[in-house]
C-alpha cells in the first residue's frame, strides 16, 4: 500500500508516522513512503511514537490489571493486601498516573519501563504465595487512608523512574551520544 506521492508547498518536516523522507525531482517535492516490514523495526529506527495507540493500550492493560487486581485484593471479609498485591497496586498505581500525564507533557519514555513493571507484579500477585495475611476490615477512613499511601509511593515510584532517565540522558549529552 506503499505509494509515492506528489506534493508542493508542504512543510520540510511532518510528523506523521509513515513519512520517512523527501525527494527533489526537478523542482517538485515528492514524498516517499516506506512501509515496515516488522511493526517492532519503528523503535529501532527511532520513529516517534503514536500517543493514541500507546495510551488505548496502556488503558486496556491497565484495565486488565485493575480486573485481576480487584479479584484478588477483595475478599468477603475485607482488603487482603499481601506485598506482591500491594506492590501490583502501587504498579497499577503509577500506570494510571503516567498515562494521565501523558495527555499534557511528554513521559511516554517511563511507559518503557512501567509496563514491563506492572505485569511482572500481577503475575507475582497472582502466581506468587500468599503467605500469612491479615485482611484489613477497618473504617473506610483506614482503608482510604491506605490507598492514599499507596498512591504516594507511587508518585515516588515515578519520581525515581524520571530522575533515573533524565541520569541517562545527562550522562549521554556529556558523552556526546545524544541518541534520546
Amino acid at each position: 500500500m506503499c505509494q509515492t506521492h506528489r506534493l508542493s508547498g508542504l512543510p520540510n518536516r511532518i510528523y506523521a508516522p509513515f513519512v520517512t523522507q523527501f525527494a527533489t525531482q526537478s523542482r517538485r517535492r515528492t514524498l516517499v513512503c516506506r512501509c515496515d516490514p516488522l511493526p517492532g523495526t519503528r523503535l529501532a529506527q527511532r520513529a516517534r511514537a503514536d500517543k493514541r495507540l500507546l495510551a488505548g493500550l496502556g488503558v486496556f492493560a491497565l484495565l486488565a490489571h485493575a480486573a485481576s487486581l480487584f479479584t484478588h485484593l477483595m475478599t468477603p471479609v475485607g482488603l487482603g493486601l499481601d506485598f506482591f498485591s500491594a506492590a501490583s497496586l502501587i504498579a497499577a498505581a503509577v500506570i494510571a498516573l503516567t498515562l494521565l500525564a501523558c495527555a499534557r507533557i511528554p513521559v511516554e519514555n517511563l511507559l518503557l519501563l512501567l509496563f514491563p513493571l506492572g505485569m511482572l507484579t500481577v503475575l507475582l500477585a497472582q502466581f506468587a504465595p500468599t503467605g500469612t495475611v491479615q485482611v484489613i476490615d477497618e473504617e473506610p477512613g483506614i482503608l482510604a487512608h491506605i490507598l492514599l499511601s499507596i498512591l504516594a509511593y507511587g508518585m515516588f515510584t515515578i519520581a525515581v523512574f524520571q530522575a533515573l532517565l533524565l541520569l541517562l540522558q545527562d550522562h549521554q549529552l556529556k558523552h556526546k551520544h545524544p541518541s534520546g
